[in-house]
């Protein structure tokens, strides 16, 4: 969880905005985010179910990830796939969860692509000794504010690889690099339809 205290805002005041009839008050104690996951294996399946809380706007509580999952392990080599509402493997800290980040937020450059770097398909992820791979068929439609967020505008579905090498150095210190790449196609509004004069 990540609770804000927002002690003094210039700005805050004790009434609503007369257009949206939100409050102006600034000066709260805010849930900015809270996470609240549950998952299970047994064998080679299992099940992950994270649900996101804030209280930013509005006390708001919606899935954060939801998957079926598959995994295989062995020596040197893992395999994974998943379906579901899941991470989309663009960028490296897209799949890094939030706890393991040295800072909170996302890079820009990520956060520019996929607004909350969550969508509905099926990936794949594969790992040999140092070598990275991994896939993924999504909607296309990553969670985020917009009003399409979650709902898939057009038939085309998005590809979206990922390749890489990872290697310790010492105990608690990796090198890592990769490259990302994504193949999609967005809706282009037309004009509706009218009849001839």
């Amino acid at each position: 969880a990540q609770v804000d205290w927002v002690l003094h805002r210039q700005s805050s005041q004790d009434e609503l905005d007369p257009a949206t009839r939100a409050p102006l008050n600034e000066d709260r104690l805010l849930l900015r985010r809270g996470r609240l996951a549950v998952e299970s294996q047994q064998g080679v399946f299992g099940a992950r179910l994270e649900l996101d809380m804030n209280s930013v706007r509005a006390l708001t509580v919606r899935p954060f990830e939801a998957v079926v999952i598959a995994r295989f392990e062995h020596d040197d080599w893992f395999v994974n796939a998943s379906a579901g509402l899941t991470r989309i493997p663009f960028g490296y800290d897209a799949m890094e969860p939030e706890h393991a980040r040295p800072v909170l937020e996302r890079g820009l450059a990520t956060r520019a692509f996929f607004g909350q770097a969550r969508d509905f398909g099926v990936t794949a992820s594969a790992s040999y000794r140092v070598a990275r791979l991994s896939l993924a068929l999504m909607n296309g439609e990553p969670l985020s504010e917009d009003r399409f967020a979650g709902l898939d505008t057009t038939r085309a579905k998005d590809f979206v690889a990922r390749a890489g090498l990872a290697t310790p150095l010492e105990r608690k210190i990796w090198v890592q690099a990769g490259v990302s790449c994504l193949f999609g196609r967005g809706l282009h509004l037309g004009t509706a339809a009218t009849k001839g004069s």
